[in-house]
């Protein structure tokens, strides 16, 4: 047994596709079944169930996932330990954003000015909290300030609603729910606001009109700018959108808010070059958003 099957041996279980595995691996899919095969003939016994061409983790390849898992983290723990010896270590740093956000896109050419060496990983993820030792760092806006000592809330964002200019309630500064009954809503995909669009609704009597889904904010604001419906707006989180030709309102009496966070890996080493990072991005932040920041 080796390391090389045990990482392929990880990639086929967590995709349980081998066609997929190979993709993700750059390898034929034939070197990589007859890594799997070579493997459960050192272990003596199957890890997968198969059914024609799919295959299923079975209660071996549980346990063989688990401890594989353990060995390549400490792995990878190791190299990044390593990394952080060298005065002048390039360690990647591996970023999730769970929101739809531009904030790395201020922050990163800051950060990279004082930091030219190292190299960013940056997926967005549509969960709200995957698990936070897959990543170095996550970003998260929810309703909710997250718990642990490996996560802090940065700062409170308002929700305002975004209107197409010249839209009567433009005139209002501050606009009440109950004027939005007979609205169409755009609602873009991700539970936190639309759970926050059902409940201002809710508070002021009546279910929403969802004329539009889409996945997108700069989307749902082209949508607004067009005249094809109003949305909520994070004040904060999409800032970069607030150009655009619509207006942006205080709903009245609701004052719904999110919580912008970042956390960190807890359960493995978590490298010099993204606990740089995590402190920039938190002192960044609370100094563009004094007013928005918590203690």
């Amino acid at each position: 047994m080796d390391l090389a099957q045990l990482r392929y041996f990880r990639t086929v279980a967590k995709c349980q596709n081998m066609s997929k595995a190979s993709g993700e691996l750059y390898v034929t899919q034939p070197t990589l079944s007859q890594s799997v095969k070579r493997l459960e003939s050192e272990l003596g016994c199957a890890l997968f169930d198969r059914y024609g061409k799919s295959i299923v983790l079975n209660q071996q390849g549980k346990i063989v996932l688990h401890y594989a898992d353990q060995v390549l983290g400490l792995m990878d723990e190791m190299e990044r330990e390593l990394a952080d010896l060298s005065t002048d270590s390039a360690a990647a740093v591996s970023v999730s954003i769970n929101t739809h956000t531009k904030l790395l896109t201020q922050i990163l050419p800051a950060f990279q000015k004082a930091n030219p060496n190292v190299c960013f990983y940056v997926e967005q993820n549509d969960s709200s909290h995957p698990d936070k030792d897959d990543y170095d760092i996550c970003i998260n806006c929810a309703q909710e300030p997250p718990a642990g000592d490996n996560a802090k809330t940065i700062l409170r964002e308002r929700v305002l609603l975004a209107l197409p200019q010249g839209h009567p309630l433009c005139k209002l500064e501050e606009v009440p729910m109950a004027a939005l009954e007979r609205e169409h809503f755009i609602q873009v995909a991700g539970k936190d606001l639309t759970l926050q669009l059902r409940r201002c609704c809710e508070t002021a009597g009546f279910e929403p009109t969802v004329a539009y889904n889409c996945d997108r904010p700069a989307v749902a604001v082209d949508f607004v700018e067009m005249g094809l419906g109003v949305t909520l707006f994070p004040e904060i989180s999409w800032a970069s959108l607030a150009a655009h030709n619509m207006a942006l309102r205080p709903i009245q009496g609701l004052s719904p808010t999110r919580y912008i966070s970042i956390s960190w890996r807890k359960n493995t080493y978590l490298s010099a070059n993204a606990r740089s990072f995590r402190d920039f991005f938190i002192n960044y932040m609370q100094a563009v958003y004094p007013e928005y920041a918590l203690d």
